[in-house]
């Protein structure tokens, strides 16, 4: 029987380029088996999805009704080796929708164009932080590269953004131990932690003629193996 592709993601035959794009790091989240705890075969199904159906060829061949479709797979994106990068549109500048606070929220896994190496490889190796009793001692810092570009009108006002990292905390309501007195915390189910995205706001300057980069330090969020470095990038032209 043929896979549903657009089901799998949660979309309809009409979805743009974009919606496939940003519904496939959603979905990432979501069924990744270091986060659900599950099997594998979901996150495998959602990888040949997209693969599919974010190639334009492929997606023609699938919405024709064929029911064997070649999934090519490209080479990962370029990079330094040991760099991780996730990039936005270059000809789009901030457009996510702004918090109560004013901020821009961006969230890492499903605000970007592209992620180099590859979206499972970058997610793995963070969420290791939060799955493995142990990691390697040789194991490097490395850093989380993070391409955020500005309109002309941004760069000259400044402001900042707020980026929201995949993480799981512990439960401040019950402290980790999943219950409160004799009942299960409610907060967390029973779980003793959280599992979500947690904001780290970024500031940039005023009057930006050139990119602008800040380094975070993501130890907060229980993250040793990875550092946040966000290069805000000015447009050269537009306002």
């Amino acid at each position: 029987m043929k896979k549903d592709y657009y089901l799998i993601l949660r979309l309809t035959p009409k979805a743009t380029a974009d919606e496939i794009r940003s519904a496939y790091h959603r979905r990432a989240l979501e069924v990744h088996p270091d986060v659900s705890g599950g099997d594998s075969a979901p996150f495998r199904e959602l990888q040949e999805a997209y693969a599919v159906l974010s190639d334009p060829a492929q997606r023609a061949v699938y919405d024709g009704g064929a029911d064997e479709i070649p999934i090519r797979r490209g080479p990962a994106g370029p990079g330094r080796s040991g760099d991780v990068i996730l990039r936005r549109q270059q000809a789009e500048p901030l457009t996510e929708p702004r918090s109560a606070a004013g901020f821009e929220d961006i969230s890492l896994f499903r605000s970007f164009e592209t992620c180099s190496p590859s979206l499972e490889e970058t997610f793995e190796r963070l969420w290791s932080n939060f799955t493995r009793l142990t990691r390697p001692k040789a194991e490097r810092m490395e850093g989380l590269q993070v391409e955020v570009p500005l309109s002309a009108r941004q760069a000259f006002e400044g402001g900042a953004v707020r980026l929201l990292v995949p993480a799981r905390m512990i439960c401040r309501v019950c402290g980790g131990r999943g219950n409160v007195g004799p009942c299960e915390c409610l907060h967390c189910e029973g779980h003793g932690v959280l599992t979500g995205e947690y904001p780290l706001t970024v500031n940039y300057p005023a009057g930006l003629q050139g990119d602008y980069i800040a380094r975070i330090p993501l130890d907060r969020l229980g993250i040793h193996n990875l550092h946040l470095i966000v290069r805000f990038r000015p447009a050269e032209t537009g306002w």
